[in-house]
């Protein structure tokens, strides 16, 4: 087609029929000068009389359609975001690979080609012959999600899909395969919140009936300390009551933190003190097996939180390195310091911004953990403890109050090699310090007149007794509406409202806004066991000028009530 067939041998000292005997059956592809298109022929011997070749047949088929759609296919392969693999059937050698695999799996172009598919893990195949055999059954099937593995040892999830083609008459597979690690991954992290979120709902609810049995029981035990004389032996049941009631408090409070339904008493405070406090209980306890390792650095930022809280953390973390190590010796290693948060950390933990941070961690020698149970920590109520030893709610407390000091927690384990745990908490810049701690004496009052509302009946008759012990004027309501009306009748007889939140007709919020529309000037505590779901702004707008959460002490409650009305008694006439 334009050139003569002895240019197939030019520049070749073969002769002209051994030439031809050589490519006798074969394919030969070209290309015409003139018009441009694309040419596959097959060459035959003519033989003469005593065998000797004396010339050929050529029969030439256009092909040029064929190279063009080829040509797209190379494009396509090699540009597509999704990635590509091209086995040859008959030997199971890959034929090509294109980009988007070699991103996402980080092997070389020339490491992939020309070999099999031995250590890559498609449709979870152990070796060349089992890929064929899977191969064969998922042709032209929906994709299916199916692990791969790296070059670097490590497996990644996939959606492949498996085509069967025929390229120069040789079947192919092509395997279309799609990277979504860190789509499943987003999604477990998902789900795990969802879950938290609900358990979380749960608890909170049960917490916040909890609060207001233990508001009774303080409530009562303080009431009877107050009276004199008391009997010694009398006097030391009620002081152990107190102090069981005191840490079924704390117990409720780590579910409501777990909740993120915990009011915070953040301030600009020194963790170093706060960290040197925890290890000196823990240190009370853990056995001098266990040697600690502490260092904290000079200069290290002030954070906003909550002491308590962080108090909480730090028992939790040392607790769960000491039964990780108690098989034998061991060293706990506990480090303070000041960091910054780069632009790459943000992204691995986007609950951090870049900037100034605290760091916390807590590292042991102990046994570790695999990668399945690494996975599952936060879980509430998830414990590899023998029963009896642990509730499993210790590391889910800990995120719960990691993330309500807008901080962050990592975890890093090996089975054999311990475990580490880096808390990150954004420093407070603008260095704020702490109110100086309320007196420890019990403040009185001078007849005033409290209206005191919530709809537990056992909780209006303590409100009733305490505050009138505390030389106030009581009014008990156990419904809002009726209160409301008694207050309406009279809008001048109280000088405080104490109102509940979370109410049958009218919330807290609700009742304070009606009682302020008739008297702006009415001061109103807000007692609740959900402060930190309630939005502060409107709190604030709704007049509330203190919001003292369930179930508070007989002293938080004296010092709120006197602080409110001390507050206003210098404009009052």
């Amino acid at each position: 087609m334009g050139k003569p067939l002895s240019e197939l041998f030019a520049g070749t000292s073969a002769g002209y029929a051994e030439h031809v005997e050589a490519l006798a059956g074969r394919s030969l592809a070209f290309q015409a000068e003139r018009s441009g298109r694309s040419y596959e022929s097959r060459l035959e011997p003519l033989r003469g009389i005593d065998g000797e070749i004396i010339g050929c047949v050529g029969v030439a088929f256009d092909i040029t359609e064929r190279k063009e759609a080829e040509e797209r296919f190379r494009r396509i392969f090699q540009v597509s975001p999704v990635g590509h693999v091209l086995v040859r059937c008959r030997d199971r050698q890959v034929v090509e690979v294109n980009d988007a695999w070699l991103a996402c799996t980080g092997y070389a172009h020339d490491a992939s080609v020309n070999t099999t598919t031995d250590g890559w893990g498609l449709l979870g195949s152990t070796g060349a012959d089992d890929l064929a055999e899977r191969a064969r059954a998922q042709v032209g099937k929906p994709a299916t999600e199916s692990p791969f593995v790296r070059k670097d040892g490590t497996t990644g999830l996939a959606l492949v899909t498996v085509d069967a083609l025929t390229i120069a008459s040789d079947e192919h597979w092509l395997f279309a395969v799609s990277d979504i690690t860190a789509r499943r991954d987003l999604e477990e992290q998902v789900r795990r919140s969802q879950e938290l979120d609900a358990i979380g709902t749960l608890a909170g609810g049960i917490a916040h009936d909890f609060n207001n049995i233990l508001t009774a029981i303080g409530g009562h035990i303080d009431l009877a300390l107050l009276h004199r004389p008391l009997e010694a032996p009398v006097h030391a049941h009620l002081e152990a009551v107190a102090q069981a009631t005191l840490r079924a408090t704390e117990l409720v409070r780590q579910i409501l933190t777990f909740s993120r339904q915990q009011e915070q008493r953040r301030q600009s405070i020194d963790l170093g003190p706060v960290v040197l406090e925890s290890l000196r209980l823990l240190r009370a306890s853990i056995p001098t097996t266990i040697e600690f390792d502490v260092r904290i650095d000079e200069g290290t930022p002030h954070v906003l939180a909550d002491a308590t809280q962080i108090h909480q953390v730090l028992m939790n973390l040392g607790t769960n390195a000491w039964h990780a190590m108690r098989i034998g010796v061991g060293r706990l290693e506990v480090r303070l310091s000041g960091c910054f948060v780069d632009a790459a950390l943000s992204a691995r933990l986007p609950r951090l911004r870049p900037g100034r941070h605290v760091r916390l961690s807590v590292a042991d020698t102990g046994t570790g953990m695999s990668a399945a149970t690494l996975e599952r920590i936060f879980e509430p109520f998830f414990t590899t403890k023998a029963p009896g030893e642990g509730t499993g709610l210790g590391l889910a407390v800990v995120h719960g109050v990691v993330e309500a000091h807008d901080g962050a927690v990592t975890v890093t384990s090996r089975e054999g090699e311990g475990t580490r745990v880096d808390i990150y908490f954004p420093a407070d810049v603008k260095g704020r310090r702490a109110r100086p701690p309320a007196s420890d004496s019990l403040p009185m009052g001078a007849g005033e007149r409290v209206l005191f509302v919530d709809d537990e009946a056992v909780l209006t008759r303590l409100a009733e007794q305490i505050l009138s012990r505390l030389g106030y004027v009581p009014a008990v309501y156990t419904r809002p509406l009726d209160a409301l009306a008694r207050f309406r009748d009279d809008p001048a007889a109280f000088d405080l409202v104490i109102t509940d939140h979370t109410m049958p007709a009218l919330t807290g919020l609700e009742l304070c806004r009606a009682m302020l529309g008739v008297r702006p000037d009415l001061p109103v505590i807000l007692s609740t066991g959900y402060a930190a779901v309630l939005d502060a702004d409107e709190v604030r707008r709704a007049g509330v000028v203190e919001v003292l959460a369930k179930p508070p002490t007989l002293k938080e409650f004296a010092h709120a009530v006197r602080r409110v009305l001390d507050v206003r008694s210098p404009t009052e006439p």
